[in-house]
């Protein structure tokens, strides 16, 4: 886990088994990956002995009640050789082999997720395990404040990285070698998870020394440091992460709908003069329509598919593609949502049509920004609120489906929307609409980057790409994990303009409704070809044939830094992800570490 979440106190505790021995900080694999060759042939005792005086500080972090002697390494050598492996074996085994530990089932060590790269040591230890530990992220910045004075913009960073490392290496390795643990039960129902990681680490429970824990390391309550942070930096913890907080249990839906709604609004203010600028320049070519008729269905009860990820993902192109099904209607990225949500108490009785013709002008900006075929009306929207009434679900509802009733989609089985920025939203939506779905698209961040730079140069460098990139993975991976695979939905970009067929089949499965090849023609679609053409809109390939050759195409628009720029940043996940491979990304981390 991070600095500060309780890793070390876990290590303690799971050293009073007989059968396990954990070190206390795992410093020395750090250094020893960063050096390793600058010290040639370690099987020379010459080199061997000069590494062993390097990594000396680092083995003094670990307080061995007898440190291990340069003879002892060597002698060690001699038996089970010069390679990282059996070095990190020697240091790391040291203390249960003092203790006479014979019957030892495991070793290891108790350190923050940076000091011992997971990745590293996933290629080193075939069948090691993992133990992340999570902690309110309030609580470790408050300890850490404590303690050394941490900043909040290191401490963000850190937390958010380690939650993510967390959640990658689970999904690689599987539940088998990789669990979650909160801090928090950890400290207020211990004997409970202390049993739950024997059974993980498959070794019996021995109760006596367990029991007597409590008392040796005086557990605190869980939130006993939180009163050390200001009111504005308990503020900032929650507007950056209301929504991984959320997702762990770590608000309640009240709070993180408060921090949420706080933040919309600060988007919402901030975006409101660009779009509206963007529909003045806008090209006005909507058909005029006869009165619909509404029909006598429940439209409020059938749920949405939401369409996430980074921006330039491919969220547009799969919108397309399910929107050609006759079963599924994805409106283009609802970005008034984020108003309607974060504005709509001022607005008072939305039965009063004076007070919905209000908030439906505020929209508009925001509303001309979809690309509707054919803009609703205010005698729409009054109509509807008359049938299905006027709280959040019923009027996202009415903007999520309207142009699928203009064009006469009436038997539905999903309507959705594919606003990439809805990936920080997840807990909301779920709980507006219990039975929605999710479909996180992922996308290599270099190419990301490339869309970006040649869409709106200047709007975003190589660094800001990247940290957004992983915010957008964080969340849509944290979903994944806590909501399950049967609510959250993984698609590569990469294949899906690769093996589009096979993609939209899976999908198909997932949303529970027959594959049709229509969704392979989305281009031939009316709606394609209005969107292709929107003066403002950059989605001019939607009326082509899917293509491949957006497949790395940063190598012909980045540079050389920037590339190596979003590698040492992201090289974490793009290697879990398969946008690099190990030797790429050992040679990236190791430079990290040096």
């Amino acid at each position: 886990g991070c600095e500060r979440s309780g890793a070390r106190r876990l290590g303690l505790m799971l050293n009073e088994h007989s059968r396990v021995s954990i070190s206390s900080e795992g410093g020395y694999i750090y250094r020893l990956r960063s050096s390793l060759s600058s010290h040639g042939d370690l099987s020379d005792p010459n080199q061997l002995k000069a590494l062993y005086q390097d990594l000396r500080p680092y083995l003094e972090a670990e307080q061995f009640v007898s440190a291990p002697a340069f003879d002892d390494l060597l002698d060690w050598v001699g038996q089970f050789g010069a390679n990282p492996r059996s070095i990190i074996t020697f240091f790391g085994t040291w203390r249960g082999g003092i203790q006479d530990r014979k019957q030892l089932a495991w070793w290891g060590i108790a350190a923050s997720y940076y000091r011992c790269d997971l990745r590293y040591l996933d290629s080193l230890f075939s069948d090691c395990k993992f133990i992340l530990v999570v902690r309110d992220p309030r609580d470790v910045f408050a300890s850490r404040k404590a303690d050394c004075g941490s900043d909040f913009l290191t401490f963000r960073d850190e937390w958010e990285e380690s939650i993510l490392q967390g959640l990658l290496l689970e999904s690689y390795v599987g539940s088998r070698r990789a669990i979650h643990v909160k801090y928090e039960d950890l400290i207020t129902k211990p004997r409970g998870q202390l049993q739950h990681l024997c059974r993980f680490l498959d070794v019996d429970y021995p109760n006596e020394p367990f029991t007597a824990l409590q008392d040796e390391f005086g557990f605190s309550r869980p939130h006993g440091t939180r009163n050390g942070l200001t009111q504005d930096e308990y503020d900032a913890i929650g507007m950056r992460l209301h929504s991984p907080m959320r997702l762990w249990g770590y608000l309640s839906h009240d709070e993180y709908d408060c921090f949420s709604r706080l933040q919309l609004r600060r988007i919402a203010n901030g975006q409101s003069e660009r779009l509206k600028n963007l529909v003045g320049k806008r090209a006005r070519g909507s058909r005029p329509l006869p009165r619909l008729e509404m029909i006598s269905r429940h439209w409020t009860d059938i749920s949405p598919v939401f369409i996430l990820g980074q921006g330039r993902s491919g969220t547009t192109l799969l919108r397309m593609m399910l929107s050609s099904h006759p079963k599924i209607f994805i409106s283009s990225e609802g970005a008034y949502i984020c108003p309607l949500r974060s504005q709509m108490p001022m607005y008072g009785d939305l039965r009063d049509p004076r007070n919905l013709e209000k908030m439906h002008k505020d929209l508009h900006p925001w509303l001309e920004a979809v690309s509707y075929l054919n803009p609703p009306q205010l005698e729409n929207l009054i109509e509807w609120v008359g049938r299905f009434g006027c709280d959040e679900r019923s009027l996202i509802t009415f903007y999520g489906t309207w142009e699928a009733r203009t064009l006469g989609k009436n038997d539905l089985a999903w309507w959705g929307d594919n606003e990439p920025s809805h990936v920080f939203n997840i807990p909301y939506f779920k709980k507006l609409f219990p039975n929605a779905k999710f479909i996180l698209l992922i996308r290599d961040p270099r190419d990301v980057y490339a869309s970006y730079k040649t869409a709106w140069p200047g709007v975003h460098t190589a660094e800001s790409s990247a940290m957004s990139w992983q915010r957008c993975l964080l969340d849509g991976a944290l979903a994944i994990s806590r909501l399950g695979s049967a609510t959250v939905q993984q698609v590569r970009y990469e294949n899906l303009v690769r093996t589009p067929e096979a993609q939209l089949k899976v999908i198909c499965r997932f949303l529970g409704v027959e594959y049709t090849d229509a969704v392979m023609n989305f281009y031939e679609t009316e709606a394609a070809k209005h969107l292709s053409q929107a003066e403002h809109h950059l989605s001019k390939n939607v009326a082509l044939p899917v293509f491949k050759s957006s497949v790395g195409r940063y190598r012909q628009v980045l540079t050389e830094e920037e590339v190596a720029t979003i590698q040492e940043r992201l090289s974490f996940p793009m290697t879990y992800l398969g946008y690099l491979s190990y030797k790429e990304y050992d040679e990236v981390s190791r430079d990290k570490t040096s």
